[in-house]
């Protein structure tokens, strides 16, 4: 091969390598304009009024896991999320190069949208058949010009972000406390018939979710887990997916009593007469 044929191509391939050396995690990351509109990723349950009164406020960081960044309403009522995304960029003086660059910003936009189907499908899952139960009640996938809307929020470090809503991916649910604090909480102020509630409710939700075919392969109660005064809520639907079988009556008690055991150990060094009343339950 030509010498100098062989040395533009090395230096685009050992270009190329460059793109995968840095990887950083972004929040939140701009949809590309070139993924193509979904407009069935597009569902809310708000009135414009209280639209308005949501992302009229101001968020602070909440917590971080493995497929977002959550943060908490000023009035504590409402958790707005948006999907983090790790990639891979190249050194500035690959970025210069328009080849590179475009090829850089392609393989970008395929990472996303990808992501944006997976967290689209299970989200979906949860708004269509599970909504109260998730509480959620806005999910946004998509490039928009209609929200019209500039968000600031405050991160772990306290540094703030002014955020386009119509440029990014977001959901909003309500806010419920965890599990084990709120049992906690209603057990310290002597309001014990609250906890047998909450703890009846929950047991009552997980079978009512394997009869409705749902399941939560990853789900672990103590951290996706929370109550709305007393109903239960899952915090993190992100891993939400259809049976394609039906309900096995044995299978069923067996994954719920595994769920449940944690909260009991718990339940049975602090609070015991909870820990039997969970029993009784199951």
């Amino acid at each position: 091969m030509n010498k100098w044929i062989f040395f533009p191509l090395a230096l685009l391939a050992l270009s190329f390598g460059f793109i995968s050396k840095q990887t950083v995690t972004r929040f939140p990351y701009t949809i590309p304009a070139s993924l193509p509109f979904h407009p069935e990723w597009e569902l809310s349950s708000l009135s414009l009024e209280e639209s308005r009164l949501i992302f009229a406020q101001s968020y602070h960081y909440l917590g971080k896991g493995a497929q977002c960044i959550a943060f908490e309403s000023a009035d504590h009522q409402y958790v707005l999320k948006f999907p983090h995304h790790a990639h891979r960029i190249p050194p500035p003086w690959v970025r210069s190069l328009p080849l590179l660059k475009n090829h850089y910003e392609q393989k970008l936009a395929r990472s996303i949208h990808k992501k944006l189907k997976k967290i689209a499908r299970s989200s979906k899952l949860a708004f269509v058949e599970w909504r109260e139960e998730t509480g959620l009640i806005v999910l946004h996938c998509n490039r928009t010009s209609t929200l019209n809307c500039i968000l600031r929020v405050t991160d772990d470090t306290q540094k703030s972000y002014t955020i386009d809503l119509d440029t990014v991916a977001f959901s909003v649910q309500k806010k419920a406390k965890l599990l084990y604090p709120a049992l906690e909480e209603w057990m310290e102020a002597g309001r014990g018939d609250l906890a047998r509630q909450g703890l009846a409710n929950l047991v009552k939700f997980l079978h009512e979710r394997y009869e409705k075919g749902l399941d939560d392969p990853e789900e672990n109660l103590e951290g996706n887990m929370g109550f709305l005064g007393t109903r239960p809520m899952s915090i993190d639907f992100g891993h939400l997916r259809k049976s394609e079988r039906p309900c096995d009556r044995t299978e069923e008690q067996e994954n719920i009593e595994r769920l449940l055991l944690p909260l009991k150990e718990k339940l049975d060094a602090t609070y015991p007469e909870l820990g039997a009343y969970l029993e009784h339950c199951r």
